[in-house]
């Protein structure tokens, strides 16, 4: 056959990575076991008696639990074989007498085990955020069989809500939920508590609701854009427009004067890609599906996979510049 070669589209921007050297040990280092295996946690493992048995099973401090859920899912591990990868790494370490939690006790222990990715949203005044959610398979038929014959009763699906720092890049708020849930509705019980920590917000036409430009507030700048057909909310003296639907006006107005694409670029709208890329690199490490089946046990999931991208975030991140047309 022949091939016609496309043009490049003019208006198309390449970058090139400019860090690579240190970009390129970052992602060596990811693969260390060491950057998960402490030195306090295993203290906190050797301190477990051997001959203590609660409820006929050893009872595991929280963070050996988590130690091994995060060797599962940064190495795509089932249950059966953490066990073994654990006991092998002990072993290596000169610890082969330590206990060993095993398959099902990971398992039954992920359900209500307390898992913290990120303390910024809570403890960190003036943060720029980005909002948006993404889909994960839970259980049904393949690609192929779905479009083969259709979509049947048993495919499920649920959303992915991440809360980003346009700064570092590091998810600081992350929640799980049905399919059916509004991504507004989910940002707002997300972010509402801590509105007092953020400078300004950044989502997609789908945050444009009142209740959650209410939930952020007058204080909280809000860079969302208003859809095409919006208009200007007009008060009254009885009934003057709320505090959160000023900015909404005002962004309607210079929408009207400047293009939308221009209002984009003046309030700096495109940062919020970086959490697309977040949902992007989510699926790329761990795959678009949640391996867990009960709910509880598929929000742990989620909250590890969250600390493992931000661990990953910060051992180091690429560069980029811009490369100029000649």
């Amino acid at each position: 056959y022949h091939m016609t070669k496309l043009a490049k589209s003019p208006s198309k921007v390449n970058y090139k990575i400019s860090n690579w050297q240190e970009y390129n040990e970052s992602l060596i280092k990811r693969g260390k076991v060491s950057i998960w295996l402490s030195a306090k946690l295993l203290s906190i493992w050797r301190d477990i008696d051997v001959r203590k048995i609660t409820v006929g099973e050893q009872k595991y401090p929280d963070a050996v639990i988590e130690f091994c859920l995060i060797i599962k899912y940064v190495y795509g591990l089932g249950f059966r074989q953490t066990q073994g990868f654990v006991q092998d790494i002990l072993a290596l370490h000169g610890c082969e007498d330590y206990c060993i939690p095993n398959y099902s006790t990971l398992s039954r222990r992920s359900k209500d085990l307390s898992v913290s990715y990120s303390e910024k949203l809570k403890n960190k005044k003036g943060l720029h955020l980005m909002v948006d959610s993404t889909g994960l398979k839970v259980y049904g038929e393949g690609e192929w069989k779905v479009k083969k014959h259709g979509v049947s009763k048993h495919r499920t699906w649920l959303k992915l809500h991440l809360c980003v720092d346009v700064n570092t890049q590091e998810i600081v708020a992350m929640s799980l939920t049905d399919n059916s849930v509004d991504d507004a509705k989910a940002a707002k019980n997300l972010l509402e508590p801590y509105r007092s920590n953020i400078s300004s917000m950044r989502g997609d036409g789908a945050y444009d609701t009142f209740f959650f430009r209410e939930a952020m507030g007058k204080d909280v700048k809000h860079i969302i854009p208003p859809p095409r057909n919006a208009v200007l909310k007009v008060g009254t003296k009885k009934v003057p427009i709320p505090d959160y639907l000023q900015q909404r006006n005002k962004a309607v107005q210079r929408i009207e004067e400047i293009g939308r694409s221009q209002w984009k670029k003046e309030v700096e709208y495109h940062q919020r890609s970086l959490v697309e890329t977040s949902m992007f690199r989510y699926k790329v490490i761990f795959g678009e599906k949640a391996t867990a089946r009960i709910d509880k046990n598929q929000l742990t999931e989620a909250k590890i996979k969250c600390k493992i991208i931000n661990v990953f975030t910060n051992i180091g991140m690429p560069k980029t510049i811009k490369i100029l047309k000649n």
